[in-house]
């Protein structure tokens, strides 16, 4: 099931559900200053929308833990450099956690943060892929992207991947199995000269 919702009730799921479990799922090695999200283009501005009314997309589905399963986001919007196009697709392993779970994926495209849940922890790590194609990258060095989960205070730690993939002629911005151990909201950021990553940049 995929839904096109607000900005306001985006920023309202998030503040309600991390709030329940801040204490489990705050990361250890904290980084706790505020992380300098990679912004990605506002939309068209003919079409009158300001930020907060940027496209936001859900998607929901019931995973048998046990058996596994996959939830995918396929869509795109009016970019001011024309369309944007942006995939997402969250999969569960075999056993990755017991009974089943109705699970749900947000994807806001000022950010292109993520937010998952419910709130829980896994047995296997579930695998995120993301990709956008069509923003405009001027001013981003590739080097300097890494992706990272969020907790509800604000702090944030850098989780696994195999790549990121930054793409400025293209506009391409993408991260390559992405491991989450639990839900939260995971997103881009760009690096200071002082922090690393956990996976590769392209």
């Amino acid at each position: 099931m995929k839904k096109y919702i607000s900005a306001i009730v985006f920023v309202s799921l998030f503040a309600v559900g991390c709030s329940e479990q801040t204490s489990v799922n705050s990361p250890v090695n904290k980084n706790t200053s505020e992380p300098n999200w990679v912004s990605l283009p506002n939309i068209n501005a003919k079409s009158g929308m300001s930020v907060m009314s940027m496209p936001i997309f859900q998607a929901s589905a019931l995973i048998d833990g046990e058996k596994g399963g996959k939830i995918k986001i396929d869509e795109k919007y009016d970019g001011p450099n024309g369309e944007v196009k942006v995939k997402a697709e969250l999969e569960f392993p075999k056993d990755a956690f017991v009974g089943s779970k109705y699970i749900t994926m947000i994807l806001d495209t000022q950010f292109g943060l993520a937010t998952f849940s419910p709130h829980a922890y896994f047995d296997k790590d579930a695998i995120y892929n993301v990709e956008f194609v069509g923003l405009d990258l001027t001013g981003v060095n590739p080097k300097n992207v890494g992706f990272v989960y969020q907790a509800e205070d604000g702090s944030y730690e850098y989780i696994d991947y195999s790549k990121i993939e930054v793409d400025i002629k293209n506009g391409k911005l993408k991260v390559r199995d992405a491991r989450l151990p639990h839900f939260s909201r995971y997103g881009f950021i760009r690096k200071t000269t002082t922090q690393s990553s956990k996976g590769s940049v392209e």
